[in-house]
């Protein structure tokens, strides 16, 4: 979050920004030029793989796939 003068943090459902249950969203896309192929694909691959979501989810977010 930010301490930007003139910025006003709101508290959602009487949460604060530092609460670790604030409902905070946000997305990830993953964007390429055309069928992905070397790196970009491997890693693709593992960020949707079982692995790559038990990561997300330890992370505290939420996985949404394609």
């Amino acid at each position: 979050m930010t301490n930007e003068a003139g910025v006003k943090k709101l508290k959602i459902d009487g949460l604060s920004t530092e609460d670790k249950d604030y409902p905070y969203y946000q997305e990830f896309l993953f964007v390429t030029k055309g069928t992905p192929l070397g790196h970009a694909k491997a890693f693709l691959d593992f960020a949707f793989s079982t692995k790559g979501i038990e990561i997300v989810k330890k992370k505290g977010m939420t996985p949404v796939l394609p």
